[in-house]
Parts: C-alpha cells; structure tokens; sequence
C-alpha cells in the first residue's frame, strides 16, 4: 500500500529538519574581482546590468543610461541602499556621479568594508 501524501510529506520533512544545511548561494565576489571597486563596478557587478543599457565614463554616456535606469526598481532600490550606507540624501546625477564613485572607491579600500555592510 503507497503512503498518502501528507505521511510523505511528513516523512520528507522530519528527514530535512533533520540536517544541517548549506547556503551557496552568495553575491559576494572576492574582494580581488572587483578592485578598483567604484560605483560603476558596482553597477556593472549588479542587477542593474540586466537592464542592458551599457556606458562609459563619459558625461553624455552616464546621462543616457541615467535617464533609461532612474524608474528601474533595481537601480531605485540600490540607489536608495546606497544613499542610506553613505548617508547621502542627493540622487545621482550626471554631474555628482564621480563624488558618489570616490566615496564608494574610498570606503571599499577599509579591508572590511563589504563584510561589515
């Protein structure tokens, strides 16, 4: 006779509470990867990239992708994040973007900066 559901899925469950278990899922890259570490490796290391709109460091370049990602949950709610860790009310803009990337330049060279965050 086959056990009902409800004894398997009891079974299941006592047999998994039962061990010990291992998260692998991780977003923290080694430190290395992403030296020097600035708000475009952020951007670029982020789920913003999946918005596929790609820059460089030109002004022109920042302003597109800024005015295609600012409704962008991802970029909103990194922005907030990062507004919050650094203590910072400005949105990012074309014209502050190099001060937002030397703050994050300089506080990512404290060796544990990413593991305190």
């Amino acid at each position: 006779m086959l056990p009902n559901h409800q004894e398997l899925y009891n079974e299941f469950s006592v047999f998994i509470d039962s061990r010990s278990k291992i998260s692998t899922h991780c977003h923290q890259l080694p430190d290395k990867e992403l030296w020097p570490f600035n708000l475009d490796a952020l951007l670029r290391n982020s789920y913003v990239k999946w918005c596929g709109i790609s820059w460089d460091s030109s002004d022109q370049a920042r302003g597109l992708f800024l005015e295609k990602v600012r409704f962008n949950s991802f970029f909103v709610w990194l922005l907030k994040s990062l507004q919050q860790l650094y203590g910072e009310n400005s949105p990012l803009t074309v014209s502050n973007w190099q001060c937002w990337s030397d703050r994050i330049q300089s506080a990512h060279q404290k060796p544990l900066h990413s593991r305190e965050i």
